[in-house]
């Protein structure tokens, strides 16, 4: 399924609609999936191996990041990701991983921003506002 249309488009590109012509799912202009806060079900994600210390990308949204050093990383969150930015880290390897913010980037992490130890997984979510983020999960501080 290809949807097109035209670039200054400000409607929907696609919508599902119920008998009443209620909106049930959409997608806009920007690509953005609206589920009409129903239960998203058989969700998968990209697993993205990070070996070592880098800045978060775009292309890391919505993924799982599976660290896998023996050492001590860190995820920095630069600025300018996109509003709902999300994902998960899994520290597979020995390493600890930490969370830092960018300059510019406000972080919230109330328990800690760098996973507990082995196998332990945090989560990072933009708060719907321009460079700011939680951090949560399995922490230390």
């Amino acid at each position: 399924l290809t949807l097109k249309g035209a670039v200054s488009q400000s409607n929907n590109l696609l919508e599902i609609k119920n008998s009443s012509d209620t909106i049930l799912q959409s997608v806009d202009p920007n690509g953005n999936v609206n589920f009409g806060d129903r239960q998203l079900s058989r969700f998968s994600s990209n697993s993205i191996v990070a070996t070592g210390s880098r800045n978060l990308a775009q292309s890391d949204n919505g993924s799982s990041l599976i660290c896998t050093s023996a050492s001590a990383m860190t995820l920095t969150i630069p600025t300018g990701l996109s509003l709902g930015f999300n994902c998960s880290i899994v520290q597979k390897g020995a390493g600890q991983v930490t969370v830092g913010s960018g300059a510019g980037v406000a972080g919230y992490a109330p328990d800690g921003a760098k996973t507990a130890k082995q196998w332990a997984m945090i989560s990072i979510i933009n708060t719907g506002t321009t460079d700011e983020y939680v951090v949560g999960g399995n922490t230390a501080t």
